[in-house]
């Protein structure tokens, strides 16, 4: 019964810090150091992440759709071009791995698609 009892305390901690590390919410628009057009939108839910990309291409609008999950300052989520900004013929699908900086104000992207290969950018959170 005392080992009952022990383990959850433990369980009842380590969901309490695991809570409480969650707590930051990065919901909100994001902006591209590089691009000011570039922009994304993050919802985030708990640890899941709902996100919608826009930049233009050659000054036609490209919006981008996504899920995926936060854990801890690491972000990955699925990428879909509604339309492929470089072959109409060509899905737009991929993938971002991003890792936020310790305040929570920037952070570094990693793109890989099969619409334009690799991408590496920064971001700036807005509002």
């Amino acid at each position: 019964m005392k080992k009952i009892v022990i383990i959850g305390m433990f369980l009842f901690i380590l969901c309490s810090v695991s809570i409480v590390m969650a707590a930051n919410n990065i919901s909100g628009i994001w902006v591209s150091t590089v691009r000011a057009d570039y922009q994304e939108a993050i919802s985030q839910d708990g640890d899941r992440l709902y996100v919608v990309g826009y930049f233009l291409e050659n000054g036609t609008p490209m919006v981008w759709h996504g899920e995926g999950r936060i854990r801890g300052n690491r972000l990955e989520y699925s990428i879909n071009f509604s339309k492929n900004p470089f072959n109409q013929n060509k899905s737009g699908d991929g993938k971002h791995i991003n890792i936020l900086s310790p305040d929570g104000k920037t952070m570094s992207v990693k793109g890989f698609d099969n619409v334009g290969g690799t991408i590496e950018y920064q971001m700036t959170f807005q509002k």
